[in-house]
C-alpha cells in the first residue's frame, strides 16, 4: 500500500543516529528489549584511519546513560553525555562497542 503524503515539517531529509566523525564506521545495530519495550541500543564503531578521536554520537531520542563494554557486553567505562550526544574516546583502528539507555 503507498499513500502520497506531504514531507513533514523538518524537511525532505532526517537522521535517527549522528556519528560525529568521518573517520568512524558503524558496524553494528542492536536493540536493547527488555519485557516488550526497547530501552536503549548497543553500536559497534570502528576507527577507519589510524588516528585517535574523541567522537560525538547523537540519537533522536534523549540518552540517559552510557557506557563502554567488551564484545560480551561487560562494562568497560560509562561514558559521559555533553549537549544531548555521547562522547566516546576512540584510538587508530580500534573497535568499541557502546551501550546506550534512553529516557
Amino acid at each position: 500500500l503507498t499513500v502520497a503524503a506531504a514531507a513533514p515539517a523538518s524537511g525532505r531529509t532526517g537522521w535517527f543516529f549522528h556519528v560525529g566523525a568521518k573517520n568512524i564506521t558503524a558496524t553494528h545495530w542492536e536493540p536493547l528489549i527488555e519485557g516488550d519495550r526497547t530501552t536503549g541500543l548497543r553500536v559497534r564503531l570502528l576507527e577507519t584511519e589510524g588516528r585517535s578521536s574523541r567522537v560525538p554520537f547523537g540519537t533522536f531520542r534523549e540518552v540517559a546513560s552510557a557506557r563502554q563494554t567488551d564484545f560480551q557486553s561487560r562494562p568497560l567505562a560509562d561514558l559521559p553525555i555533553e549537549a544531548g550526544e555521547i562522547m566516546i574516546d576512540i584510538a587508530g583502528y580500534e573497535w568499541v562497542q557502546v551501550e546506550m539507555l534512553w529516557k
